[in-house]
């Protein structure tokens, strides 16, 4: 629907996406009634953000409640050896747009140790100076021999 949407939006096409939600309901996209129908009443609901339907109360809460039973199922097809690249993007999308702990920590230390860049801990107040309150006294690399 992102997609959609974006070329839509490029494009100035004026599409009905309650109708192609429709269209979608008696073809082979999306079969799946709850979440054809979750999108559907989203996109039905006065001052939806079209740009972003994780930013849709409703929409989030119902996410939200089953997010743990999505990476059960997720468990689950990997335990299983089965093919998910869909519901495991899915799972990472979602965290990566829901989560305030971004996987930034790696380049942080990166960037400390190559410029002394600095980096901020959790416990550190959010936003403020463009550099961490911290730094850490990296030791150089030490190969077999001691070199």
């Amino acid at each position: 629907m992102d997609i959609i949407r974006a070329k839509d939006k490029q494009k100035n096409w004026g599409l009905n996406f309650c109708a192609i939600m429709q269209l979608w309901r008696g073809g082979c996209i999306i079969q799946a009634d709850y979440i054809t129908n979750l999108i559907d009443k989203l996109y039905r609901s006065h001052g939806h953000d079209k740009e972003d339907l994780l930013a849709n109360s409703e929409g989030g809460k119902e996410l939200a409640a089953n997010f743990a039973a999505t990476k059960e199922t997720l468990l689950r097809g990997v335990q299983a050896d089965a093919f998910v690249p869909s519901l495991s993007q899915s799972v990472e999308y979602y965290k990566y747009m829901t989560s305030t702990k971004l996987p930034t920590q790696f380049m942080e230390s990166q960037l400390d140790y190559f410029g002394q860049h600095m980096f901020d801990t959790q416990s550190d107040p959010v936003g403020g100076r463009e550099k961490g309150n911290h730094h850490f006294q990296w030791h150089p690399a030490r190969g077999i021999t001691g070199e």
